[in-house]
């Protein structure tokens, strides 16, 4: 499995693109993501209810698992 990921795809935590990809008002990230077929929010913000990573669940007997 290739572990690598594009930085256009990292966001913050909350869905809010990253500043750095900011140049003369528009957004690249958000241009690539669209591109993708990723859903912003009327608010700017990545749809992180329907295209976020699984987050990691801890099991306090096997550790750490990702969600399904």
């Amino acid at each position: 499995r290739d572990e690598t990921v594009p930085c256009h795809r990292v966001l913050h935590k909350d869905g809010t693109l990253c500043r750095a990809f900011e140049s003369d008002g528009k957004n690249l990230q958000a241009d690539l993501l669209l591109r993708e077929g990723v859903r912003l929010l009327p608010d700017g913000k990545a749809d992180l209810a329907h295209f976020s990573w699984p987050r990691p669940m801890l099991d306090e007997t096997q550790g750490t698992k990702y969600a399904e």
